[in-house]
């Protein structure tokens, strides 16, 4: 994928900040505002030439068959937003409109033009006091995505979360990025600097910047960077050209990687939460040993506080380059161990942030609903911790303990972590994992706890429940049980703690992340054993883990109803686990989830069930490992992971055994957790585990985690993987990827994983896009890459974040931290990455027509088993009819001589054939000789963007105007000229629908 759109206009003095920009995209209108940048279908609101357009303040898009024209406003909505040069609090100049036209040269005029990823806002024109002339209802696309503009080059326009438009160009592999030529038409003067940057001088003395492109090829599962750069052809165009490259295999230009760098410090630094603003701006939390972890100037905590580590938050902004990309960065915590699990923004930019604290002296404000660590201590020592920072993270704005005596740690047993949510008011919804019992939960004789003095008594501090909760009590004493809480930052003392409960039965429970929807109802997910309480008509009512394995459970709580009222619905999801007794018994595991303005919740995790298709003997699976559940092959008493119909992927891969994850699982359940809209499994063969989700406004859910799958060709003899049997051979299932992924291939034995699915498709289709991300192996082969948490962008672009142990985690030109710091034999640590994703699908396979149709995939296309592709006559272009012929006569046409100052006009007729079987589009009508010009105004005559059906015709009207040479007399030369008529024909008469025109003045 080549990233290529408009650079922010500047004035001169602004260029090298803009240089600095590392996501080798030509971005065109450096605009901050809330709202996202959408584009609307031309549906009558604008010229007919204009497929798509899009307005934002400053400038206006228009999308044509041929062109892109960017109309650039100075003065007006543009002045307020500090664009303009000249100093600031200067007067706005009034308001100006410079034209700049982008054209692909020699593009293919009949590229198919389409909206991608709907939204949900609608356009409405409402101009004059003649309903016949409104436009309303007009939908609205993120993307804009012009097909096959070149062979094998597709070109798409969208906005970033900054709300700046950008396009990029999509390369399949073995296409030659030569053909891409782009002619800017409005600018003074192009003119490459020394970094291989094209600068565009406007008229009005602002500028554009096209900075260099990121390209690579992988070889041996490294990526071997490739150098080019930007080549002028002529005065008005340029291009882009690639040193010497390996022909025979994919590269990879600027592919879906806008940003990505490490964070981290020479010991073991790792990222657990993600948040972005409406900004773009990513804000990240986690956990950091190092003592040179990287802070800023003026930030809250700038020195470790303790040898043991502490929480971490940052805020970056992926649109700056080098230091400046770290917007602000601190520690958070005191004299223990303390770790930050996950991450919330509100709309003014301040973080809120949850975590785990060992500390007596973690950092409390006044008013914090709980200044003591009530676990202090103790075997286990931590309390839960909820913190708000100020946008520029210098000061805390709310901090307190939550937690009660031997834990309300937010960490849960079996490996998932919890999260923090913010709503509209600014109230931070909390869940985790605690131990804490009350005394009435006592034995007698330090039973569960050492706080217990007797049956029923004791000195135990119970986690803070509020009155009204769904549950004041542990029903798993000794055991850890979920709790959600509701606080208002704003409050102080007790009022700060609006609703807070347990939720759990006997066999336990423990949390994995939280969402909440515009009405303040908090969705939960995580792991639940036995009587997990459960509401009537939930979609699964029991638990169907064999021996007691673990099931995944999604709640909805209403936190302003009382007592049984708040848990509006209540379910477990999963399937029947591994039950090997005497080796493990182990479930299904809920760790993410998030809702959508209809109610729905979309829920990620991982799951170890299998069915009974897996099975491959008594007790065995077809993997042959241990399933008691399994009675012979293909046959047994298994209960997999409850799938939909249409899923992508609607078996396990996994290898189940207790040493493996299994596979992840991505589910939609209905507002009433009554029913399952869309639910998958997700992986290859050697394992997946599943750690954070994310919705974007179209509803696609945006999955992170690990993988250790990988493919047969990656068998090796240092590649020990239980699929492999031989070099190059096995029976490995890879993790899916999609066709133009950025990493289609496990660089490491794990790598972290960013997948994209639309549940309203079926089958492969609902995979949008996934890719691998990661390193080769950390020192002393140990290590890995691992996914923690996501977030999604309001252009769709992914944010992730995670712990990364390889040395060459791919990080983006300009990023703020391109070498892992704890990398090396001595250390065997990790550290943090932040990465920005594009989304954007690449190239598509393409069917093949033949007898017995086939599919063509790319080079670089994985595809998984599981995903299966249908082949149809009408998959591409190729199989659709096209336009025959069109004539233009006369083919010639002679003036003869005419006086000076005179006005002669000609007609040519444009017909399209009756035996056509398409209308034939006009595209262009262009004349070229300096006396020569068309009249549009009579009646029949031919336009830009019309139809001509078959045997239909219409007229071009050339008018002659012989001027005097000098302007003062004398003899006068012949004149010639051309017109040229462009269309959608397959064959046009002329050749090239040009016309030759020639006369003479006297």
């Amino acid at each position: 994928m080549l990233a290529i759109a408009a650079a922010a206009r500047t004035s001169g003095a602004a260029t090298a900040a803009h240089r600095a920009v590392p996501n080798a995209r030509l971005r065109t209108v450096n605009l901050y505002g809330k709202v996202p940048l959408s584009f609307e279908l031309n549906e009558g609101q604008t010229d007919g030439r204009v497929k798509f357009l899009s307005r934002r303040p400053g400038y206006t898009l228009f999308l044509t068959q041929s062109e892109a024209v960017l109309a650039l406003r100075k003065g007006g909505d543009e002045a307020r937003i500090g664009t303009l040069k000249g100093k600031r609090g200067a007067k706005p100049e009034p308001v100006a409109t410079q034209v700049l036209r982008v054209k692909l040269v020699g593009a293919n005029p009949r590229a198919k033009i389409e909206g991608l990823e709907q939204l949900p806002g609608r356009a409405n024109y409402f101009i004059g006091n003649d309903p016949k002339k409104w436009r309303a209802n007009i939908p609205t696309y993120a993307r804009v995505r012009y097909r096959d503009v070149y062979p094998g080059i597709d070109v798409v326009y969208y906005g970033t979360g900054q709300g700046q438009l950008e396009y990029d160009f999509i390369v399949a592999p073995g296409t030659d990025p030569k053909a891409i030529t782009l002619r800017l038409e409005g600018a003074k003067k192009l003119l490459l600097n020394g970094e291989s940057d094209l600068v565009a001088k406007l008229p009005d003395g602002g500028q554009l910047v096209q900075h260099l492109p990121a390209i690579y090829q992988e070889r041996d599962r490294k990526r071997e960077k490739l150098q080019g750069h930007v080549v002028m052809r002529g005065k008005d165009a340029i291009g882009f050209e690639l040193a010497k490259y390996d022909r025979h295999r994919a590269v990879y230009i600027d592919p879906g990687l806008v940003y990505s760098t490490y964070l981290g410090g020479n010991r073991s630094d790792q990222g657990f939460g993600i948040a972005v603003d409406s900004g773009g701006n990513a804000y990240v939390t986690g956990a950091a040993s190092s003592a040179d972890f990287p802070t800023t100037s003026g930030a809250f905590q700038t020195a470790v506080p303790n040898p043991n580590g502490a929480a971490f938050v940052a805020k970056l902004n992926p649109s700056a380059s080098g230091e400046a990309s770290l917007v602000y960065s601190t520690y958070l915590g005191g004299s223990d161990s303390d770790g930050g699990g996950g991450i919330a923004v509100d709309s003014s930019g301040d973080a809120y942030v949850t975590g785990t604290t060992d500390s007596t002296d973690f950092p409390t404000t006044a008013g914090a609903f709980q200044s003591v660590n009530n676990s202090a201590g103790t075997l286990v020592g931590s309390n839960a911790f909820v913190t708000v920072l100020n946008p520029t993270g210098s000061s805390l704005l709310y901090s307190t303990y939550l937690g009660g005596y031997q834990g309300g740690e937010i960490f849960y047993a079996l490996g998932g972590l919890s999260g923090i949510a913010v709503d509209a008011s600014g109230a931070a919804y909390v869940t985790g994992s605690t131990l804490a019992i009350s005394s009435s939960s006592c034995g007698g004789g330090g039973v569960p706890f050492d706080c217990c003095t007797g049956p029923g008594t004791g000195t135990c501090i119970p986690f803070p429940t509020t009155p009204g909760a769904y549950q004041r009590v542990n029903n798993a004493p000794g055991g850890i049980e979920v709790f959600m809480a509701k606080l208002d930052p704003s409050a102080s003392g007790p009022a700060s703690l609006l609703y807070s409960t347990y939720l759990g039965g006997s066999g336990g429970a423990g949390a994995g992340g939280i969402a909440v929807d515009s009405a303040g109802n908090a969705y939960l997910t995580g792991v639940a054993g036995a009587h997990f309480p459960i509401t009537p008509g939930a979609f699964q009512t029991v638990s169907n883990g064999d021996g007691g394995a673990v099931n995944s459970f999604v709640a909805k709580l209403n936190p302003s109803a009382a007592g049984a009222a708040s848990l509006v619905y209540s379910t477990y999801l999963g399937g029947s686990g591994i039950n090997y007794p005497g080796v493990e018994t182990i479930g299904d595991k809920g760790a993410g989830i998030a809702v959508d303005s209809a109610g729905d919740a979309y829920v990620t995790g991982t799951t170890v069930s299998v069915s009974n298709a897996n099975c491959g003997g008594n007790g065995v699976t077809s993997f042959g490992l241990y399933e008691l559940c399994c009675t012979g092959p293909g046959t047994g008493t298994c209960i997999p992971f409850p799938t939909t119909a249409g899923a992508f992927q609607a078996v396990s891969n996994g290898f189940t055994d207790p040493f493996s994850f299994g596979n992840a699982f991505v589910t939609k359940l209905n507002a009433a957790g009554s029913a399952l809209v869309y639910s998958t499994y997700l992986g290859g063969s050697g394992g997946e585990y599943a750690s954070g989700i994310a919705i974007d406004s179209a509803g696609d859910a945006y999955v992170t985690g690990d993988t250790g799958s990988t493919s047969n060709a990656q068998c090796t003899e240092i590649n020990p993987a239980p699929c492999c049997t031989g070099v190059g051979t096995g029976t490995c299932i890879p993790f899916p990827t999609t066709p133009g992924a950025f990493q289609t291939v496990n660089n490491d034995g794990t790598n972290a994983f960013v997948a994209k699915l639309n549940p309203s498709a079926v089958g492969s289709a609902s995979l949008v896009y996934s890719t691998y991300l990661g390193g080769n192996t950390g020192p002393s082969g140990l290590g890995g890459d691992f996914g923690h948490s996501i977030a999604v962008g309001s252009a769709g672009d992914a944010y992730v974040t995670g712990g990364d142990f390889s040395g060459d985690f791919p990080t983006t030109p300009g990023a703020f931290q391109t070498v892992n710091n704890a990398a090396s034999p001595r250390n065997l640590g990790a550290n943090a990455f932040v990465a920005e994703l594009d989304m954007t699908p690449g190239p598509t396979a393409t069917p093949t027509i033949s007898p017995t149709p086939t599919a063509t995939i790319t080079p670089t296309a994985t595809i998984s088993p599981t995903a299966t592709i249908t082949p149809t006559a009408t998959a591409t272009a190729t199989a659709t009819p096209v336009p025959d012929t069109l004539a233009i006569v006369p083919s010639e046409v002679s003036f003869g001589t005419h006086s000076a100052g005179s006005t002669t006009e000609r007609s040519v007729k444009v017909e399209a054939k009756k035996s056509n079987k398409l209308p034939i589009l006009i595209v262009s009508i262009a004349i070229s000789g300096s006396n020569f010009s068309t009249d549009g105004t009579a009646p029949n005559s031919c336009a830009e963007g019309e139809s001509l059906a078959p045997g239909t015709s219409c007229k071009v009207r050339i008018k002659f105007a012989p001027i005097p040479e000098g302007g003062t007399g004398g003899r006068i030369p012949p004149d010639t000229g051309t017109l040229t008529v462009t269309t959608n024909a397959e064959t046009v008469k002329p050749s090239g629908g040009v016309v030759s025109l020639k006369g003479r003045g006297k």
